[in-house]
């Protein structure tokens, strides 16, 4: 714990020589007041419907999504399965093909993440807003690489809610996201991480 504490104020550091603008609200966990997280899903299962004018839509493992005429990736309620690997043996979200055409998320329903994460919205460079965040349950989450890579339109991220205790590999995390100015984190239990290079 005292390494991953050193890992996390040595990157801090790094970031406030690179950018001095950006904010990394980091704390050591308070266990007994973090709420306990559960698995299941809310009984209000939320349904994404498809419209004639969206872009694109689809289903990542039992969770709808489509993106609309507006830029706007809706998520419904639903478990996601890990992150799928293309052709060239590269983690890619399923809307990953049109990430210049999403400019914000919306978590509409109560969404179980897969053990692997990564590159869920790498690459969405033109997303400047996340709402509804905090319905990402990632406690079985193990591997979080570039889940905001290259998100570089995003200023703030409120990560508090995110159980992230059994993941061990956080690599480039935001790496990418170049305007991020405020990032809490301050409720994560950061004692199982082994590799965190690059993570912020």
């Amino acid at each position: 714990m005292k390494k991953m504490t050193q890992a996390i104020a040595l990157s801090t550091i790094v970031l406030g020589a690179l950018s001095p603008t950006l904010q990394v609200i980091a704390e050591t966990p308070k266990i007994a007041e973090s709420p306990a997280v559960t698995t299941e899903l809310s009984s209000e299962n939320v349904e994404v419907q498809a419209d004639s004018n969206d872009i694109a839509s689809g289903t990542f493992g039992t969770a709808p999504w489509r993106i609309d005429s507006s830029g706007v990736l809706h998520i419904g309620s639903g478990t996601f399965s890990d992150t799928p690997v293309n052709q060239n043996g590269l983690r890619m979200s399923p809307w990953y093909q049109w990430s210049k055409q999403i400019t914000s998320i919306r978590f509409e329903g109560d969404v179980i993440a897969g053990n692997i994460l990564s590159n869920l919205f790498d690459y969405l460079a033109n997303v400047t807003h996340i709402e509804g965040i905090e319905k990402l349950n990632t406690s079985h989450t193990t591997e979080m690489q570039r889940v905001f890579g290259g998100c570089a339109s995003l200023t703030s991220l409120d990560l508090t809610s995110w159980d992230v205790s059994n993941v061990t590999t956080i690599f480039s995390f935001l790496n990418g996201a170049t305007n991020m100015e405020s990032l809490n984190v301050s409720n994560w239990n950061v004692s199982n991480m082994i590799a965190i290079t690059y993570a912020f």
